[in-house]
C-alpha cells in the first residue's frame, strides 16, 4: 500500500507514569513492517520520567508526537484517548496501551483485512512483563458481535480494534466519567446496530497483552469506589439492551452480586444500595429462588430495621 493519506494509521496512546514500560511499546511501533503511521501519545500529568522518555523518541523519529492533556480536561486515560483522536490525521485509528507490545506485522495485517469493513478485530497473547505467554486468544467470527462481547465470549480489548476514521466521526468516544470497563462501554455503543458485514476478523494474535504488578486489568484497585461505579454503569447499559436475554441476565446478576460483596467488605453503603437496586431490576426479568436467596442473605447481613416478616415476603416475591 502506498504512503498516502489512505494508508496513514494513527496509533493513539494515553500515558501515565510508564517511563520504563513504554520503551518496549514504542520500540514495537518503530519495528512495524508498515511504515506509514503516526503515533500520538497524550501524557496525563506523569510524575516520573515518562515525558522525557517519549521526547527522546520524537527527537529520533518525527512520526511520534507528544501532547500533554489540556488542563481543562478531566484527568484520566479516557480524555487522553479522545484528545489524541482530535489531534490525529490517520485514515485508520488504533488505540493502544502504553505497556503492551505489537508484533511486527500488527499494522500490515490489520490494513490487509480492513478492505470492505468499517473495523476489524484481532487476537492477542496474554503474557507477563517478560513476554512469557500465559495464554493465547484467537478471535473467531460471530454473528452478533455486541451480545458475544457483553457475554465476554468475544474477549476483545482496546488494542484489538482497528477502525476506519470515517466510522468514528461524529460518534461519542470514550466516556470520561468511568475508569473501568471503558472499552466495554465504548464498544457496547459502537456495536449497537452494527451489521456483521461491517466487521472483519483476524484470527491470529497480533500483540502481547502484558500483565504486570501495575496493571489495572490484573485486578488491583478493582474494589475501589470509582471502579465499582464504573462497572455498575456498564452493567446498567447491558441490562437496558438485553432485558429478556436469560444468559446475559445471569452474567449481570453474578457480576453485580460480586460488586455488592466488595461494596459491603469495603464499607461503601451508597454503592451497596446501588448494587441492590440493580440486582432488583435484574431479578424483575430473572425470577427464581436460586437468585433471590443469595441476595436475601447478603441483605440480611446488613443491620437494618426491616422485620423478618418483610424479609420473608421479599424472599417469596417471585
Amino acid at each position: 500500500m502506498s504512503n498516502n493519506i489512505t494508508s496513514l494509521v494513527s496509533i493513539l496512546i494515553p500515558l501515565y507514569n510508564r517511563g520504563e514500560m513504554i520503551v518496549k511499546t514504542l520500540d514495537s511501533i518503530k519495528q512495524q513492517t508498515h511504515r506509514h503511521w503516526e503515533c500520538i501519545i497524550v501524557d496525563d500529568d506523569s510524575t516520573d520520567d515518562s515525558y522525557a522518555v517519549v521526547e527522546a523518541y520524537i527527537a529520533d523519529d518525527t512520526r511520534f508526537r507528544l501532547y500533554r492533556r489540556p488542563s481543562h480536561l478531566q484527568k484520566g486515560a479516557n480524555n487522553c484517548r479522545n484528545y489524541g483522536f482530535e489531534q490525529s490525521k490517520g485514515y485508520y485509528i488504533n488505540w493502544f496501551d502504553s505497556d503492551d507490545v505489537m508484533l511486527p506485522e500488527f499494522l500490515a495485517t490489520k490494513l490487509k483485512h480492513i478492505e470492505g469493513f468499517n473495523l476489524n478485530l484481532c487476537g492477542y497473547y496474554l503474557s507477563d512483563e517478560h513476554f512469557t505467554v500465559m495464554s493465547r486468544y484467537d478471535v473467531e467470527p460471530v454473528a452478533d458481535i455486541l451480545r458475544e462481547h457483553i457475554l465476554w465470549k468475544l474477549k476483545i480489548i482496546t488494542n484489538c480494534v482497528f477502525f476506519r476514521r470515517s466510522f468514528l466521526i461524529g460518534k461519542p468516544l470514550f466516556d470520561e466519567k468511568i475508569s473501568r470497563g471503558q472499552e466495554t462501554e465504548l464498544f457496547t455503543r459502537l456495536f449497537q446496530g452494527l451489521d456483521p458485514c461491517e466487521v472483519g476478523f483476524i484470527t491470529e494474535p497480533l500483540f502481547y497483552y502484558v500483565q504486570h504488578e501495575g496493571s489495572i486489568s490484573n485486578g488491583m484497585s478493582s474494589n475501589s469506589a470509582r471502579h465499582i461505579e464504573s462497572r455498575l454503569f456498564v452493567y446498567r447499559k447491558a441490562l437496558s439492551l438485553y432485558p429478556g436475554d436469560k444468559e446475559i441476565l445471569q452474567k449481570l446478576y453474578h457480576g453485580v452480586f460480586i460488586l455488592a460483596v466488595y461494596s459491603k467488605k469495603h464499607a461503601h453503603p451508597a454503592l451497596l444500595e446501588a448494587c441492590f437496586d440493580l440486582l432488583d431490576q435484574i431479578l424483575g426479568h430473572l425470577p427464581g429462588l436460586k437468585y433471590r436467596v443469595p441476595l436475601l442473605i447478603i441483605k440480611s447481613a446488613i443491620p437494618k430495621s426491616t422485620s423478618l416478616a418483610y424479609r420473608l415476603k421479599d424472599l417469596f416475591k417471585i
